[in-house]
C-alpha cells in the first residue's frame, strides 16, 4: 500500500524540502530526516513542490537530474 504524497512530518512548516523523482530515494530521505527529528516534505517534481509547499524551507535537497529541468 502506497503512502499519500507528499510525505509530510508533524506539521505544515517543513524544515527540509526534498525534491526527488525516484520514489524510493525520496521516501528514504524523508524517513531518515523525520527519524532524526526534522520536519520534511517530499515531492516528486519541482512543479509539485512549487505548487504545494506552503512555507519556505530552511534546507532544500533537490535532485540535479530532475526530468524537465
Amino acid at each position: 500500500m502506497d503512502d499519500p504524497e507528499p510525505e509530510q512530518a508533524r506539521d505544515a512548516h517543513p524544515d527540509v524540502l526534498i525534491v526527488e523523482d525516484e520514489r524510493i530515494a525520496r521516501k528514504a530521505l524523508a524517513f531518515l530526516l523525520t527519524c532524526s527529528g526534522y520536519n520534511a516534505q517530499a515531492y516528486g517534481t519541482a512543479e509539485e513542490a512549487l505548487d504545494r509547499a506552503t512555507t519556505p524551507p530552511r534546507v532544500a535537497l533537490i535532485d540535479v537530474d530532475l526530468p524537465g529541468m
